[in-house]
């Protein structure tokens, strides 16, 4: 049976990002105030080298759960291991859990699995505090020293849309991260915004 491949798009393949997770679980940041939104300077590095291992606000715990969630994901895609996504259900929930589980499986697991080579580098531009609590990174993906290759035959998956249209190797990805109980956020959902280059 002839395989065919779709787009590698971030929602399903954001993985090899230049973040560094958090171990364990920190202490229970307090709440933001009611009524209020924060924002991170533009163009600010998620997980600065100098920061604090341990998260003190909601925007850290946020932070190192989509560190997490991109580090587990970029795991099992080199290694074609669906056991080295295992931990993933502790970072992510909903839609970035189920569509990620399910293009691993379907992409990089058994003979005919396709590999990630490379580094998508990451950069952040901007985090938001909502009213609800959930935390809204917006982020700059670049594939240019990234690609994803099939297994067998080395060749390169093109990033192209349905269509075979070339997509950008440079646009803007919108996370929303959600605090579900006392020491747990997890990453929700991914808006991949393929019009706004970065």
């Amino acid at each position: 049976m002839t395989r065919h491949h779709h787009t590698p798009t971030l929602a399903m393949l954001g993985a090899a990002l230049t973040l560094t997770a958090c171990s364990g679980e920190p202490v229970d940041p307090a709440p933001s105030p009611t009524g209020t939104e924060s924002t991170s300077p533009a163009g600010t590095p998620s997980t600065p080298a100098s920061a604090d291992p341990t998260p003190k606000s909601p925007r850290d715990y946020a932070t190192a759960a989509l560190a997490s969630y991109f580090e587990i994901s970029e795991r099992a895609q080199r290694s074609g291991k669906l056991k080295d996504l295992t931990p993933l259900s502790r970072v992510a929930t909903g839609d970035a859990f189920f569509t990620m589980r399910q293009f691993v499986e379907s992409y990089f697991v058994g003979p005919e699995a396709d590999r990630l080579r490379g580094t998508v580098e990451h950069t952040s531009i901007d985090v938001v505090t909502r009213d609800s609590g959930n935390v809204i990174i917006t982020s700059c993906q670049d594939w240019t020293s990234a690609k994803v290759v099939m297994l067998k035959t080395g060749k390169e998956v093109p990033f192209v849309d349905e269509q075979g249209n070339p997509r950008p190797e440079r646009f803007v990805v919108e996370y929303a991260v959600t605090r579900v109980k006392a020491r747990t956020w997890r990453v929700e959902t991914v808006t991949e915004k393929w019009d706004q280059k970065c």
